[in-house]
């Protein structure tokens, strides 16, 4: 009879180490499965970031470009209109150049006030000297770009 007992609680105790040790178990692989959950959210919401950042600077570039080209119109359009006006003997103020940026909220520049103030010079080396350095400075952003994109064949090659 004791040597039964004895055994009944033998058994007791050994289910119940069993079973604790079942509950550390499930307690363990819940864990493993939380920080697997949290991993790959994590990797998600790295892998949206670093899409939204390509898809940032793509958008960058694309109005660097679109804003350099405007830019440069805009320049050529002042100096073509305003040395123009002058050969016609027409007012410089009146050659007014207008575009409109849909992606800037449709804001309207005018070269009105430039003309006014270059009115008086409007052949003089002060305009011309002004229209270079525009010009000089669109080149150089685009020269900026462009070794970036030529370096990545080069690496490869060798």
């Amino acid at each position: 009879d004791f040597e039964k007992r004895e055994c009944n609680n033998a058994n007791k105790a050994v289910e119940m180490l069993w079973r604790q040790r079942e509950m550390e178990l499930k307690a363990e692989r819940e864990k493993q499965f939380d920080a697997k959950r949290e991993a790959l959210r994590l990797r998600q919401e790295r892998e949206e970031a670093l899409r939204r950042a390509h898809e940032a600077e793509q958008r960058a570039r694309a109005l660097d470009v679109y804003g350099g080209q405007v830019f440069a119109e805009i320049a050529e359009g002042i100096d073509s209109n305003l040395s123009g006006g002058a050969a016609m003997g027409q007012d410089a103020a009146s050659a007014e150049l207008e575009w409109s940026d849909s992606a800037a909220g449709s804001a309207d520049v005018t070269s009105q006030e430039n003309a006014i103030g270059d009115q008086a010079s409007a052949g003089s080396p002060d305009l011309e000297k002004r229209i270079r350095r525009l010009e000089e400075e669109l080149r150089k952003r685009r020269l900026e770009n462009v070794p970036q994109q030529e370096a990545s064949p080069e690496d490869s090659g060798s």
